[in-house]
């Protein structure tokens, strides 16, 4: 079953004998465009604008209070809860440790 039949080495020897295409400079070419356009340089290339952006302030600090705000409000919710289970299980019947319930060795 591990074989390899008629069809398939005559498929492999086929490819080995394919010369492979130069595709160095191709993907140079590439991957300079994408870094041009993603991180320009100082000396005019690539085109963007280096004024700051037209986002008011409270922008992006608006969108970290208010990330902030709902963890909080989570933290205070699960807090509460956590307090209002432990207060009701503590109202349930204290367990008796007198010593006429534990065993007695003879």
């Amino acid at each position: 079953m591990n074989q390899k039949t008629p069809y398939e080495l005559q498929i492999a020897d086929k490819l080995q004998q394919l010369p492979l295409p130069d595709l160095q400079d191709a993907i140079w070419a590439r991957i300079e465009r994408t870094l041009d356009i993603d991180m320009p340089s100082d000396d005019g290339g690539g085109g963007g604008d280096d004024s700051p952006p037209d986002t008011p302030w409270w922008g992006s600090g608006g969108i970290g209070a208010f990330t902030f705000s709902m963890v909080f409000v989570a933290a205070l919710t699960t807090f509460i809860i956590y307090k209002t289970l432990n207060q009701s299980t503590s109202n349930a019947p204290a367990r008796d440790n007198s010593p006429t319930n534990q065993y007695i060795l003879p």
